[in-house]
């Protein structure tokens, strides 16, 4: 059984069929190696805002085995509830290593700031802008770095001629 199988079979399925289906893509989501397998049973779990989903996405962005692939597994998240977990994706925010998975990212912390109270809001994002800001100062200082490392090597080379 696959992912195309899965949701196929979801489209006729009456409500305790549905619920041994959502549960058998839980674990097969959990099993596979195959990205694309990955993806296409997180979007069906999330489409079906299956139990327990978040929990099993957030597992798997934790794992290696997801590394260069969680984009997709971000994007699911957001038909969910996420908010126990704002921390950690917002550290996709800093630190995720594609365009995709930071903009997904910040897509979900957006979400989560609309729906929620002003309380929050106003402890949130001094803390949000306060990291953001850290990250930008050591980032600032890599550049410093290495426009001096540049113009060391090519100073370096003028001394040779």
């Amino acid at each position: 059984m696959n992912a195309k199988m899965i949701e196929e079979l979801l489209q006729n399925a009456k409500e305790r069929e549905k619920a041994e289906l959502l549960e058998k893509c839980k674990s097969m989501l959990l099993e596979t190696d195959d990205d694309g397998e990955r993806n296409r049973l997180a979007l069906i779990l999330s489409d079906h805002k299956a139990d327990g989903t978040a929990e099993i996405i957030i597992q798997l962005l934790k794992s290696e085995k997801t590394a260069g692939n969680r984009g997709t597994l971000l994007y699911a998240l957001g038909e969910l509830d996420y908010t126990e977990h704002i921390d950690f994706i917002f550290d996709f925010i800093l630190n995720g290593k594609s365009f995709e998975v930071n903009m997904e990212a910040l897509r979900l912390i957006k979400k989560y700031l609309r729906g929620t109270d002003e309380e929050t809001i106003k402890k949130q994002i001094p803390f949000f802008v306060e990291k953001i800001t850290d990250e930008m100062d050591e980032l600032n200082e890599k550049m410093q770095f290495l426009t001096y490392a540049i113009y060391g090597m090519t100073h370096f080379l003028e001394a040779d001629e």
